[in-house]
């Protein structure tokens, strides 16, 4: 490890955030780059390059209505590197979203008042549009755990840290590029989606799909329209283009894989058939957070949302 500047720069939130509800609301912190210190004083790690080729060790810790972000690297006090990276990290943790009518509700159901005590709708994502639907792309039709070790051997490929060398940011397209195809397949355990990600890493290098745009303007844009551009990417199905709607920011359109399916079989049908479109029927009348709705309603059942319903009951909590 090298002796490296470092700098701080506080982050406020829209609305109500809680980091800790942010981060376990989805398996994201997970997936490398990201890495996850629960405790007293929770901490999101990540690494971070930029088109100068600098790469840099973020830190996120709690703060009050908000975050501090707190970055190492060369020149990490200089305006052209912590403005852009600190505008990465809004952008992943969702702090320009408020959710107030969202959280209004969810109080109305009684089966959603915990996702509004909890002041949850924020979820974790990359801070590239191109690193979520890669990531979309290699969890396709495998395990959780499977996907964990995909996209950590993927990792491999990004920059080091010089900070932490040990460390690497998520790979460009350009890097992703040069490993090519039999590389992907050889080194990373893609399979078939290998060449879907090659697919997609060229036509964001060579400019034919220009999502940084995309998703800068994904607010004023309707969901079919973004669906549409989503669902050219060669291995994007719908679930992943309803994923990658609710990652811009658009909820009305639920994610349903099988995962999901084997959920609302359990829990909301008492084991009877269930279709995806049964279940799309079933959460149109959640509008414009239907897709939220889902989400948060079957992560009410993992061991987060237990365990932060726990810690909200216990006094000064």
């Amino acid at each position: 490890m090298m002796r490296l500047p470092t700098a701080e720069i506080v982050l406020p939130a829209r609305g109500r955030f809680d980091l800790r509800a942010t981060v376990l609301s989805h398996g994201y912190h997970e997936l490398v780059p990201y890495r996850w210190e629960d405790g007293r004083v929770p901490t999101l790690h990540r690494v971070e390059r930029l088109p100068n080729r600098s790469v840099y060790r973020l830190l996120v810790r709690p703060a009050a209505r908000g975050v501090v972000l707190r970055v190492t690297g060369r020149d990490a006090g200089e305006a052209e590197v912590l403005a852009p990276l600190a505008a990465r990290m809004r952008r992943s943790l969702r702090l320009d979203e408020d959710f107030a009518d969202f959280h209004r509700l969810c109080r109305l159901d009684p089966d959603l008042r915990p996702i509004a005590r909890l002041g949850v709708g924020r979820l974790l994502r990359g801070t590239t549009l191109f690193e979520d639907l890669v990531k979309a792309i290699a969890w396709t039709n495998t395990t959780w755990l499977g996907a964990v070790s995909m996209v950590e051997r993927l990792g491999r490929l990004g920059s080091r840290c010089a900070a932490e060398p040990r460390l690497r940011a998520f790979p460009t397209p350009q890097q992703i590029l040069r490993a090519g195809e039999q590389g992907l397949r050889d080194r990373t355990g893609l399979g078939y989606r290998a060449p879907y990600v090659i697919a997609l890493a060229h036509r964001v290098a060579t400019g034919t799909l220009d999502l940084d745009t995309l998703a800068a303007h994904a607010s004023s844009l309707p969901s079919a329209e973004l669906a549409e551009t989503l669902g050219s990417i060669r291995g994007a199905g719908p679930a992943t283009v309803a994923y990658g709607l609710m990652l811009l920011g658009h909820y009305d359109r639920p994610a349903i894989d099988s995962a999901t399916l084997r959920f609302a079989a359990r829990a909301l049908y008492r084991g009877g058939p269930v279709t995806i479109r049964r279940l799309e029927r079933r959460f149109s009348r959640y509008g414009q957070w239907a897709a939220l709705v889902l989400w948060f309603r079957q992560w009410q059942d993992g061991r987060h949302a237990a365990a932060l319903l726990a810690a909200k009951r216990r006094p000064g909590r």
